[in-house]
């Protein structure tokens, strides 16, 4: 916790704490890059942004999936052709039925060898997702970058080390000398081969699965208003209570704070006496619900409007300027 009182401006001191975690996230390199390219509120980045989240977490899932020995029978499978006829799948459950009628070790070797088949020719397609979804990714970027001019360093890249004999990943970033579960020793690099792969790291993908981006999108929209701003803080209230302020802005010529609230889904009711009793504790008397929904209740605006704040909506398609005058700077 850290006593926050700017000597520029003639204010209230407040009591300020960020948790570690948001801080660690928005000083790691592809989140600091995110948020100063100052296009969080542009709806063709926003596009852009969401399709290459989904795509990264498909990535990650395919990955992890390689984890553990014969980790693909989490998966439905094809069926040992001896057997199940190829086209059908199996489950787990009905392969470990398959392999307690095994009555001999020259079966159970046999039914092993099928097994490794399997896993060799499931792994081979999972490659082929995971470098299809990086190549994507980076070409969906691409061709935003080149609409905006603009180079957005948001991707993280890594590589991965793929058993040539079973296309099994032995491991990422870095080499290592192991077993693969095909049984090959893999003791140099030529063992292997490698694939790069490009997408949002887990930090970044976090940001944006908590909904970060619009608060310093906002963050960005009461800066245009030149206003000193924290985004993502905890302030202490006079009960003694830590309250999170999603957005405060500070204005230097007029010396007022106003507090913000983003919410990516419909306002309630609940939603403005939060707020309204957050104000009330620290001691504010202005603030807005920023919102991507177009419409707001007309009587949870007129309720806003008692507790004195502005409700500001559609944000996400609406024009900058737009949205710059309904923000007042007194």
């Amino acid at each position: 916790m850290y006593l926050h009182n700017p000597p520029n401006l003639k204010l209230p001191p407040l009591m300020l704490e960020k948790t570690q975690a948001r801080e660690e996230m928005e000083q790691s390199p592809t989140v600091y890059s995110f948020i100063k390219g100052n296009l969080l509120l542009n709806p063709d980045f926003h596009r852009v942004f969401t399709s290459i989240h989904k795509k990264s977490e498909e990535i990650e899932e395919l990955i992890g999936s390689f984890r553990g020995d014969f980790a693909f029978l989490k998966h439905i499978v094809p069926a040992p052709s001896r057997a199940v006829d190829s086209d059908k799948y199996l489950q787990i459950s009905v392969i470990n039925k398959l392999r307690r009628n095994i009555k001999s070790k020259k079966e159970e070797d046999e039914f092993n060898r099928e097994l490794l088949d399997l896993k060799s020719a499931d792994d081979k397609k999972r490659i082929i997702q995971i470098k299809r979804r990086s190549s994507e990714i980076q070409n969906v970027l691409s061709k935003f970058e080149q609409a905006q001019r603009q180079s957005l360093e948001i991707l993280t890249s890594i590589t991965l080390f793929i058993c040539r004999q079973c296309h099994n990943v032995v491991s990422t970033n870095r080499f290592i000398n192991t077993t693969c579960l095909c049984g090959i020793k893999v003791k140099r690099t030529s063992d292997i081969r490698k694939e790069a792969i490009a997408f949002f790291d887990s930090r970044l993908r976090n940001f944006i699965a908590n909904k970060y981006w619009f608060e310093h999108g906002v963050d960005y929209l009461l800066r245009k208003k030149n206003f000193q701003t924290l985004c993502g803080v905890y302030v202490l209230g006079h009960s003694g209570c830590m309250h999170e302020i999603d957005n405060i802005a500070e204005s230097k010529t007029s010396n007022f704070r106003i507090f913000g609230e983003c919410k990516t889904t419909d306002i309630r009711t609940n939603d403005v006496f939060i707020l309204a009793g957050k104000m009330a504790d620290i001691g504010c008397s202005r603030a807005y619900i920023f919102t991507t929904t177009k419409e707001v209740q007309k009587e949870i605006v007129h309720l806003a409007r008692s507790r004195n704040i502005s409700t500001v909506t559609d944000v996400l398609h609406r024009p900058i300027q737009d949205l710059l005058r309904e923000i007042r700077e007194d």
